[in-house]
């Protein structure tokens, strides 16, 4: 469940799935650290996350006035998280990844990025996204 402060500013939404999943007790104590140097990127970069098992999530809430600089502080975030994965040996899975603008129908009318580039891709928003298996729709 998202639960967004003021409905009428649009979330950004990511689904930057990786592969680590922890399979013993001294992997469990790994995993929590891992976890907080990845929330630590996320928060230097002003952004918030939401981590499940092996699916992270990060969201930015900003007026639909100020998308462009939302989005560019949303990329630096992702590319920081990728190379922070790169150097621990881990690979981000841009097949999982998702966007998504959340807001009233009136903000949502006055977006014009429709896509952006992340990690070499052209990602495209989504109208429906799925989270931990709810679907997700603006």
């Amino acid at each position: 469940m998202i639960i967004r402060p003021n409905r009428s500013r649009p979330t950004t939404y990511v689904d930057a799935a990786y592969c680590y999943r922890p399979s013993s007790v001294v992997c469990l104590s790994v995993c929590r650290s891992v976890t907080a140097e990845l929330f630590y990127i996320i928060a230097q970069t002003g952004l918030t996350g939401h981590c499940y098992a092996d699916d992270t999530q990060l969201y930015i809430s900003a007026p639909a006035s100020s998308a462009s600089t939302t989005v560019h502080q949303f990329v630096a975030c992702v590319e920081a998280i990728d190379a922070w994965m790169r150097s621990n040996r881990l690979k981000m899975n841009a097949d999982m990844t998702q966007l998504i603008w959340l807001g009233t129908k009136q903000q949502l009318d006055k977006l014009l990025i429709t896509e952006l580039s992340l990690l070499s891709a052209k990602v495209t928003f989504l109208s429906t996204v799925y989270d931990l298996r709810f679907l997700l729709d603006n």
